[in-house]
């Protein structure tokens, strides 16, 4: 709270309300990916920070910004073939964008994390039964 405050308030003398919303921005994401994982890896989980948590976060960083680059990709070229105008366009560029990150997302994890092909398993082991 205190480090959101001293932000806010001087980014938000400086810039007004966007600069209160970067501070928000900057201060949950300071505490959230800074602070937090180290105390968790360092007292609860009791390994080291810079082997357990970073390389488990660049990772899933990894991971998606490949999805963003994909749906980029895809939003440009399916916004340059068809007119997107209208509720029909709109409602079939929606499927398509969330087709693209879900099937992006899975075949990253599926490539880079041994627990999500567990999970896939377990998944497929409902359809046998």
């Amino acid at each position: 709270v205190v480090l959101y405050l001293g932000i806010a308030v001087v980014l938000g003398h400086r810039f007004g309300l966007a600069g209160i919303l970067i501070g928000l921005v900057t201060s949950e994401t300071l505490i959230k990916m800074l602070w937090k994982p180290y105390y968790l890896f360092k007292k609860g989980f009791e390994e080291p920070v810079l082997s357990g948590y970073w390389p488990k976060m660049l990772k899933y960083a990894v991971a998606y910004a490949v999805c963003i680059i994909v749906s980029a990709w895809v939003s440009h070229a399916y916004q340059a073939a068809l007119d997107v105008q209208g509720w029909i366009p709109v409602l079939l560029f929606c499927v398509v964008m969330g087709l693209t990150v879900m099937v992006t997302l899975s075949l990253m994890f599926l490539l880079l994390d041994k627990n999500f092909i567990g999970f896939v398993r377990h998944l497929l082991s409902y359809k046998k039964k």
